[in-house]
């Protein structure tokens, strides 16, 4: 699951041009684990072929779709209890 998770992340920061927080943001981590994430993904594909295919399998169907598109993430705030707030 957070394979699956962090290749979210990694495309997300790799195509959307959304800043770091505001990918963060809408997963629910701060900015360094969106870089965290990124770089994670980014050394497995590296080193794992089938990873690597999958990777671009994502990429070719996103393409193929008309994606990747700019998105507008919804940013998850933390309200001062430290419950999860959206805005």
């Amino acid at each position: 699951m957070r394979l699956a998770r962090n290749i979210k992340i990694y495309l997300s920061h790799k195509y959307t041009g959304e800043r770091l927080d505001d990918i963060g943001g809408y997963f629910g981590i701060g900015d360094s684990g969106v870089c965290k994430a990124g770089r994670r993904i980014a050394v497995q594909i590296e080193k794992d072929q089938i990873l690597a295919k999958t990777v671009k399998k994502i990429e070719g169907n996103l393409s193929r779709r008309g994606h990747p598109p700019s998105l507008k993430l919804r940013r998850t705030g933390r309200t001062e209890e430290g419950g999860q707030q959206k805005f």
